[in-house]
């Protein structure tokens, strides 16, 4: 079976046989093999793109002059979203995440989850309790910045996703290859995070991150409206949970 190795900006599709006995202990010690140390930012040269997969979808940079929807990464494909929560729900990792945070939709007492992106390679190293599936891809939307207003824009970002790594990869067309963009600016939280926690069952999530729901309904929408052909299956499986608790919840009310 083949998977992913990222290795600098470049992704290579391998065969488990064909790693070296050093490449199969960075994934197993670290998850993600970098060999040299990647750009995060497009050169001068170089258009800039920011790719978005969790609130970018429907809520953009502050400038851009030109987006393209329906797009897929494939590097960081077999995504679970884990999902910020906000302040009087409880602590449980985009899209699969394990991560706790304080920046987004938390606090201190009780912090809350966010979305993030877990490489191929990686993901099959974890115990997750949502099935990965080979066909997983992580859909989304790209920006393309004006070069006059790059910094502001990019100063934006960095405070808006705050805590999240940067990495340039490149962006797909479903069925279509080379990349309709290379060397996109995409925010990623690692799993080197220190606020990283790891998997947990659907039922958890969806009972930790309840009261923030709008934010995982909203990019459920989202995402149908930039691709109606998508299927996220683990983000569709946490909206149809969500919905039912939803309607538990205001039955119980409704009976009291």
């Amino acid at each position: 079976m083949s998977e992913l190795l990222t290795v600098g900006n470049a992704v290579f599709v391998k065969d488990r046989s064909e790693y070296t006995q050093v490449e199969r202990y960075q994934l197993q010690t670290q998850h993600c093999v970098q060999l040299q140390q990647p750009r995060t930012q497009p050169s001068e040269s170089q258009e800039y793109w920011v790719f978005g997969y969790g609130s970018l979808i429907w809520k953009p940079p502050i400038a851009w002059e030109k987006r393209l929807a329906n797009l897929i990464a494939l590097v960081v494909s077999s995504i679970h979203t884990v999902w910020a929560s906000v302040d009087n729900v409880l602590s449980t990792e985009s899209p699969d995440i394990y991560g706790d945070t304080v920046d987004h939709r938390g606090t201190i007492e009780k912090p809350g989850r966010v979305v993030t992106l877990i490489p191929h390679s990686e993901w099959k190293l974890l115990n997750d309790y949502h099935e990965h599936r080979e066909d997983d891809v992580t859909w989304g939307v790209a920006y393309k910045i004006p070069s006059h207003c790059a910094k502001e824009v990019k100063d934006y970002l960095d405070r808006r996703e705050s805590g999240y790594a940067i990495k340039l990869l490149d962006v797909y067309q479903k069925g279509k290859t080379p990349p309709v963009i290379k060397q996109a600016v995409v925010y990623i939280a690692t799993t080197a995070n220190d606020d990283y926690c790891g998997p947990a069952p659907i039922e958890d999530i969806t009972r930790q991150i309840f009261t923030s729901r709008e934010y995982a309904l909203n990019l459920a929408k989202a995402l149908r409206d930039i691709a109606p052909d998508a299927f996220d299956h683990h983000l569709y499986d946490l909206e149809k949970k969500l919905l039912e608790l939803e309607a538990s919840r205001s039955n119980d009310r409704a009976d009291c």
